[in-house]
């Protein structure tokens, strides 16, 4: 049986709160580079006179603000998650085993 670390537990929702304030920036990134990239693809196919960059990096950093912020959300509440477990543990050590 392993022994509970607290420290571990703790170290991890650190972790875990700090991948959640950088999971808004990286989805914006990969949007932007993502629609762009579909942007620019676009403009090849249709042969269109206009180039279709700036709008499909728009549509790319609002497909990836909304997937960071929900990845965000996921990763805040396992980090809450680990805190309350080990407060949960802390609490009950307090008292004797019956």
């Amino acid at each position: 049986m392993n022994s509970y670390d607290p420290a571990a537990l703790k170290q991890s929702a650190d972790r875990m709160h700090r991948q959640a304030k950088a999971a808004v920036f990286g989805g914006i990134a990969a949007g932007l580079m993502t629609g762009s990239l579909f942007g620019y693809a676009a403009t090849l196919m249709f042969s269109s006179p206009h180039l279709l960059v700036a709008p499909g990096a728009v549509a790319g950093a609002i497909t990836g603000i909304i997937i960071g912020r929900q990845r965000a959300l996921g990763l805040r509440l396992q980090a809450e998650t680990a805190f309350c477990l080990i407060e949960i543990e802390k609490n009950s050590r307090k008292f004797p085993p019956s």
